[in-house]
């Protein structure tokens, strides 16, 4: 199974962290709207996460906030539970305007 995330150390700051906390978000496991904001993998992430882990079974590699194997855990569960399913999309439509002021119905 392909997973949109990768593993990630502590203290680690970039999308896949992001990532991780619209993930667990989804499964009920909300992190601290501090780190959600600097997409920052600090305590009470590491604190969700071993939660899920627990849950799930998934061993703990300290080395790791999400090692390979908890990667592929999360992205089962995600499918197990519906959560990446093409029903939960969206479509927009509106009006842009273009550059000569003209506005065109998307």
């Amino acid at each position: 199974m392909k997973t949109p995330l990768k593993p990630i150390t502590r203290n680690q700051q970039n999308h896949t962290v992001s990532l991780l906390h619209q993930a667990l978000a989804a499964l009920g496991f909300s992190v601290s709207q501090k780190e959600v904001s600097k997409s920052i993998a600090g305590k009470n992430t590491i604190k969700k996460v071993r939660e899920l882990q627990a849950k799930l079974k998934v061993p703990v590699d300290n080395n790791f906030v999400v090692d390979e194997a908890t990667a592929l855990a999360i992205s089962k569960e995600l499918v197990d539970q519906g959560l990446t399913a093409a029903g939960h999309s969206y479509k927009e439509s509106g009006l842009v305007q273009l550059a000569n002021g003209a506005f065109k119905k998307r």
